[in-house]
């Protein structure tokens, strides 16, 4: 039996048997990684310390050792507070989890509140536009006033703009009327100008209302941003509706703020209107004052829509820069006249193509973009506007035109009486059409003294308004407005089934359209004739169409990840199955039947892959493979060569700043790496004012004579282009002798001169005709005529008997040689019905045709007989005909997105493209 103390000592021994573990675990802690860096302990050790309370020597209690018995004291640490979250709010607790709301009347569900509520607050902004109505100009007088009340309408309207924008409101009718006097920055350049003390304020407005985007975009129109006056606009609408013109598609590509769809007339309001806007301020005041519009901001060339639209209006952008469109750029065309050639290609076949635009389309010396035209489109009338028709609404004083074009349905080579110029009383040289029709010049053709010297302009005349004047004119445009024509249609079937084409469907395609299946051609889409089977045969392809679109898109965007594009070519199996099983092969006849009409059908044709007897070989490898390789832009490069292939490949040209990007060099250091492979054009400038480079193959090559001289001129001024010269005398043709070079009669480059001294020599012209008979050349029509050729006596044996015959003497016969045709001798007899008709003298053909012959031959002995005009033609021969070199195409450099990765061109494949893409042609 254990006495008090033995019971006290037992606890004692029981309590430590608690304590031990932990104070094991403590020392095993500190000393586990002894000599190790150690981490910051995460929680805080609790802290201890003993006292001795009893001591009990071993000699006494019979043991052999002492007992020494403490009180331990452990200090826990203060408990961390509690770690407790915030409750979350409903709204919180709404966006981890899908949400379902009705748009547009079904239902719809998305990944979080916050994407519900955005979808509804665009159906509210779409039911906003959809509800709203096209603002509708009343004003005569809209755009009018000084440069002050111009400014301060357009910042009114800015700021009436950024508040819509910020609220996401769309402009009733009363802020409508607030941005339509939006006029834009042109005449007002002082405003941006900080050196100029009167519009400090406005300068400081403008910095603190725009964006430096929207500023710079403001600056820069300053030279081009003219809107157009009502007066004129009604005019050109009056011009349109006399054509027979009523509803369409109708196209404004520089549109401004849109007076042209403001000024609309009421019978022609069931039109779809499409509007194009590079300005972004501009663009997106137009958007809200007509939201029925179709706008695109952007510019001109960043839109397509080919063969669509019905009439092209407006007034467009003049200047003497080009727009890089690469679609055009090989035309060289000035900004004005890039409009005119894009607009005639997106109006359809009939259309209607009415712009205000420069005088100097029509005026230009250089026809070439006339001829262009006039090969495209029929001129149906031009008014040449007097000089202040823009100066109440622009500040402008120019002379400009109204042009109104009818697209022809295919081009012809045609050079008309407009494509030219003539000379007014004086020497003013203006379009052919303004002489021929003075009626359309509305004012007085006069000289004025400007800067550049004496200059042609249109003064208006006193006591004549414009508005009558515009109003007389018009009724001199002649023309008949063609509409669309539509597909043949079925017996019985309404032709108000048409509808207006949709422009994201490709033009002669088939679309579905509320379930119902149409088919485009042009600006109209119309209901087919097809039976129940077939329409559902056409409907089932166009699914598998806008699948096979949407996986070659998919290919072509190298972001696209490939799990995508497995998923879509899943999609297309599964479509093409469904297919098959139902009506057979894509390639069957009666698929065929149904859908060959579709742009797209030998595209889904080539999805089989069919052999010899007809029969399914296999799917073609879009359904497993990548079929196409993307584009991947090259970012970097090291040298210089290297980035002048990536130019070329990239940008067809020579681009001096995109190759500096690429290297991180200097445009100088480029310029010296790759001397005699590019090289600088003299008289040519960038855009931004810094030299022209082109590639060595372009260079030295074309007119290479021509070249030469205007490099040694520009070497003397600068030795830079030293180097030009060098190459380009090495690139001179070998000069030919009169023994290697043949001359025929006609000959466009021999000297009329030559021609008339032959003529009087072998025919023995008498003196006392040569005054009367004379050669002439004609090089608009390229035509030649002998003047007087009637006038001989026909006892004239040379003209009648050694190089003529009595009914065609040696001059007529000398005219027919000149314009390359043979001779021929026709009789007039009067058939069984009284009629007279003529009849080719076969006898008396073959005597002119010899003596044709002998003037020929007459001729290339003569022509090399004077050793001074053997010399004098000879020089110009080599001069004017042997002076081109033939361009040596490289297509290397080429790489071709978008491709099938297993094809692989070989070079002369690869050069025939560079020919094709560099040529010119």
């Amino acid at each position: 039996v254990m006495d008090a103390e033995e019971k006290r000592l037992a606890m004692l021994y029981f309590r430590w048997d608690e304590v031990a573990p932990l104070l094991r675990g403590m020392y095993a802690r500190q000393l586990d990684g002894f000599g190790q860096e150690q981490p910051e302990p995460a929680v805080e050790s609790p802290a201890f310390h003993s006292e001795t309370v009893a001591v009990y020597p071993g000699d006494k209690n019979h043991l052999p050792y002492d007992v020494v018995v403490e009180r331990l004291h452990i200090e826990e640490p203060e408990p961390p507070a509690p770690v407790t979250e915030p409750e979350k709010t409903f709204e919180e607790v709404l966006n981890e989890h899908p949400v379902s709301i009705q748009v547009n009347g079904q239902w719809q569900t998305f990944p979080n509140a916050k994407a519900a509520e955005e979808a509804s607050f665009e159906e509210y902004k779409a039911n906003l536009r959809r509800n709203a109505k096209n603002f509708r100009i009343t004003d005569e007088h809209l755009g009018e006033g000084g440069p002050k009340a111009k400014f301060q309408a357009n910042v009114n309207a800015i700021r009436l703009l950024k508040e819509l924008e910020a609220a996401g409101q769309q402009a009733s009718p009363e802020q409508q009327e607030v941005l339509s006097r939006y006029v834009g920055w042109g005449g007002l350049s002082d405003a941006f100008d900080p050196e100029k003390p009167v519009w400090a304020l406005e300068y400081a407005q403008l910095k603190e209302l725009l964006t430096p985007e929207e500023y710079a975009a403001a600056r820069s129109s300053t030279l081009n941003a003219h809107y157009t006056s009502p007066t004129v606009i009604q005019a050109i609408y009056e011009a349109v509706d006399r054509m027979g013109f009523e509803t369409g598609n109708i196209l404004e590509p520089s549109m401004g703020v849109g007076n042209f769809f403001g000024m609309l007339p009421e019978k022609m309001r069931n039109s779809h209107l499409y509007g194009v806007e590079l300005d972004p301020v501009s663009g997106r005041i137009v958007k809200q004052l007509y939201p029925k519009a179709d706008i695109t901001v952007g510019g001109f060339e960043t839109t397509d829509r080919r063969d669509f639209f019905d009439l092209a209006i407006g007034n467009v952008p003049f200047g003497q820069y080009q727009v890089n469109d690469k679609a055009y750029n090989k035309l060289n065309f000035s900004i004005h006249n890039y409009f005119f050639a894009k607009a005639l290609d997106q109006v359809r076949p009939g259309g209607v193509v009415a712009f205000v635009t420069s005088r100097y389309t029509m005026d230009a010396k250089d026809s070439t973009v006339r001829r262009y035209l006039a090969q495209r489109a029929e001129l149906l009338g031009a008014i040449r506007l007097p000089n202040d028709a823009f100066k109440k609404n622009a500040g402008a004083e120019v002379v400009s035109d109204i042009i109104f074009l009818q697209k022809r349905d295919r081009p012809l080579d045609i050079v008309p009486e407009w494509t030219q110029t003539g000379q007014t009383e004086d020497g003013f040289a203006i379009n052919r059409y303004f002489i021929d029709h003075p009626e359309m010049v509305l004012g007085r053709q006069e000289p004025v003294s400007t800067a550049h010297g004496m200059d042609y302009t249109v003064n208006p005349i006193e006591g004549l308004k414009l508005s009558d004047q515009l109003h007389d004119a018009v009724k001199y445009i002649h023309g008949t407005y063609q509409e669309a024509e539509l597909p043949e249609l079925g017996e019985g079937e309404a032709i108000d089934t048409s509808i207006p084409a949709d422009p994201n469907v490709k033009n002669y395609s088939y679309a579905i359209v509320d379930g119902q299946v149409y088919y485009r051609e042009n600006s109209r889409m119309v209901r087919p004739d097809l039976n129940t089977t077939a329409e559902a045969r056409v409907k089932g392809l166009v699914g598998l169409r806008d699948c096979v679109q949407e996986l070659i898109d998919f290919q072509m965007d190298a972001a696209v990840p490939d799990s995508t594009i497995t998923q879509k070519q899943a999609e297309l199996n599964s479509l093409y199955d469904s297919f098959s099983e139902k009506y057979g092969l894509i390639n069957d006849r009666a698929n065929r039947l149904a859908y060959a009409d579709d742009s797209s059908y030998y595209l889904l044709c080539a999805l089989e892959v069919i052999d010899e007897d007809g029969k399914l070989e296999r799917k073609a490898d879009m359904f497993t493979k990548r079929t196409i390789k993307p584009h991947q832009a090259v970012a970097v490069v090291d040298t210089a060569s290297e980035a002048l292939a990536v130019s070329i490949s990239e940008k067809a040209c020579v681009d001096m700043d995109y190759m500096s990007q690429l290297t991180g060099k200097t445009k100088e250091e480029l310029a010296g790496e790759l001397q005699g492979v590019i090289f600088r054009v003299p008289g040519q400038l960038e855009q931004d004012g810094t030299p022209h480079y082109v590639t060595a193959d372009e260079y030295l090559s074309g007119n290479v004579r021509r070249k030469l001289r205007q490099a040694q001129r520009a070497a003397q001024q600068d030795p830079v282009y030293a180097v030009n010269v060098e190459a380009l005398t090495a690139a001179q043709p070998k000069d030919l002798d009169a023994s290697e070079i043949e001359v025929r009669l006609g000959a466009t480059w021999i000297d009329k001169e030559y021609i008339q001294q032959f003529m009087y020599e072998t025919f023995n012209t008498p003196f006392y005709l040569q005054r009367s008979i004379e050669v002439n050349y004609s090089s608009f029509t390229a035509e030649w005529q002998i003047k007087g050729k009637s006038s001989v006596s026909y006892n004239d044996v040379a003209a009648y008997t050694t190089y003529g015959t009595s009914r065609a003497n040696a001059y007529k016969i000398l005219e027919d040689s000149l314009n390359l045709r043979d001779v021929r001798i026709y009789d007039t007899i009067e058939d069984a019905d009284g009629k007279e008709r003529r009849v080719l003298n076969a006898k008396e053909t073959t005597l002119a045709a010899q003596k044709q012959q002998a003037i020929r031959e007459a001729f290339r002995d003569w022509i090399w007989r004077d050793p001074e005009r053997r010399q004098t033609l000879v020089s110009q021969y080599n001069e004017e005909m042997n002076s081109i070199r033939p361009r040596e195409y490289d297509g290397s450099h080429i790489t071709f997105g978008g491709m099938n990765p297993a094809i692989t061109l070989r070079e002369h494949q690869k050069s025939a493209i560079a020919h094709v893409l560099y040529g010119g042609n």
